[in-house]
């Protein structure tokens, strides 16, 4: 019984060992493995391309100089928190990952933020998404454009949320008006650019330019629309509205030809 028992315990242990052993040394060779691990190539995964063209493949890549000093070194050289860096720097890069597989490629993953409206007075240019966050342009979006006296400080290359909380709040206006127009198929079809007054009234401008519609601010937004419909309905067929040159909608209860 003693000599089972020794046998038992002798056996465990030499099997603890070896098993001890083949893990020690197949941990060592896999970080040897990972050590000489070479990068061969770079996938760029764009989780929202169909629907944001904000940041293409090819923007990606030269973010981190094309790639070139990437392929060809070892892995555990390449610095990824530096890379995440480097691209999240760019604005319209809201969410950026990079990661290694097994299979010897760099995976950078990246959210974009979706440009909303477009900004432009002749001296500074940018686009807004959703929420407000402002950020250079560098492609292209075929968003709603606001142009003339925007009360918005912005410098080259600045990418953030406006500085002040009026800026703010008059952002978040403006964000409003344009969402009401994308979302009907006849004003988005019908409003070509938004224009900021002198005076800070916001403009729209339509396709046909017969008439400078004047919107005022950016509060009841539903209630103007609803005017102006009723303005091209029941106004405009008119003989006499032939010599109109604006439409005032700012005024409650009221339409203003002039």
């Amino acid at each position: 019984m003693l000599k089972r028992i020794l046998l038992t315990t002798l056996f465990c242990l030499l099997t603890a060992f070896l098993g001890g052993a083949y893990f020690f040394h197949a941990g060592k060779y896999a970080r040897e493995r990972a050590q000489e691990e070479i990068c061969t190539g770079i996938n760029v995964i764009l989780a929202d391309s169909i629907e944001n063209r904000a940041v293409t493949r090819r923007d990606v890549l030269e973010m981190i100089d094309g790639g070139r000093g990437l392929i060809g070194h070892r892995m555990q050289d390449i610095n990824i928190f530096a890379l995440e860096s480097s691209i999240a720097a760019r604005g319209e890069v809201r969410k950026v990952e990079v990661f290694k597989d097994m299979t010897g490629y760099l995976n950078i993953m990246l959210e974009q933020r979706h440009p909303v409206m477009r900004f432009d007075n002749g001296r500074k240019s940018f686009y807004v998404d959703s929420t407000g966050y402002m950020f250079p342009i560098h492609n292209v979006a075929n968003v709603p454009i606001v142009t003339g006296r925007i009360p918005v400080s912005y410098s080259s290359g600045q990418q953030g949320y406006p500085g002040s909380d009026k800026e703010r709040k008059w952002m978040d206006g403006m964000i409003a008006v344009g969402d009401y127009i994308e979302s009907h198929d006849y004003w988005r079809s019908q409003i070509e650019q938004i224009d900021i007054a002198e005076n800070g009234d916001i403009c729209l401008c339509t396709r046909d330019s017969r008439y400078n519609i004047i919107f005022g601010d950016a509060s009841d937004i539903e209630t103007k629309f609803s005017k102006l419909t009723a303005f091209y309905k029941s106004i405009a067929p008119l003989e006499e509205a032939a010599h109109y040159k604006s439409v005032n909608l700012k005024y409650k209860k009221q339409i203003i030809c002039r």
